[in-house]
């Protein structure tokens, strides 16, 4: 029942992202931000009987862990390389990896607070496996990892502020973008 072909997919997931970063030996930075909600749209596209092409934007947003203070808007946009092990079983895993950017939008964020530019790039890695659930829908369950090139623009993590609210610390070293999702993906054909 599964040997067709799956030229190409449309895929939507939710779940929870979380940016992490190191923490430094001086102190100035800590792990400060909470897991926040992210939903992922992406367009696939299989090039070889294992590889496939997969376009990818995520919507989603992280806060301090504290006080849900400083809230920053994520828009991930990113290309991929997937290698699929079986792409014709009823249980298929997956590992990719690509590159893109990162969008930042920092609305919520201390007075006084400027942010350098709001585009970052990045690298990311993932692995999942898609579950079968009849010929054309599967159930994707999965997880990625995106490394961005630059930081501090998140506004996660600023350690203190004077007494007008102008932050005066430091903000942590988040440059690392985690997403763990479950979605579903519509294979249109046979």
């Amino acid at each position: 029942a599964f040997a067709y072909e799956r030229r190409v997919g449309l895929g939507v997931s939710a779940g929870a992202c979380h940016l992490t970063g190191s923490c430094d030996t001086e102190g100035y930075y800590e792990q400060r931000a909470a897991w926040g909600p992210m939903i992922s749209f992406i367009l696939r596209k299989e090039i070889t009987y294992h590889l496939s092409l997969g376009g990818n934007v995520a919507y989603g947003w992280n806060s301090d862990k504290d006080t849900s203070a400083y809230r920053t808007s994520i828009v991930p946009i990113d290309l991929n390389l997937i290698y699929t092990f079986s792409p014709k079983g009823r249980v298929s895993p997956y590992l990719s990896a690509g590159a893109g950017v990162v969008r930042w939008s920092s609305t919520y964020r201390p007075k006084g607070v400027t942010i350098e530019k709001e585009i970052d790039p990045a690298f990311g890695l993932a692995g999942g496996v898609e579950i079968f659930l009849n010929e054309t829908i599967a159930l994707d369950l999965g997880a990625k990892w995106r490394y961005m090139l630059t930081d501090n623009k998140d506004m996660i993590g600023r350690s203190w502020t004077d007494g007008e609210g102008i932050a005066s610390g430091s903000s942590s070293n988040d440059n690392q973008l985690w997403y763990i999702s479950a979605g579903l993906t519509w294979y249109p054909g046979k």
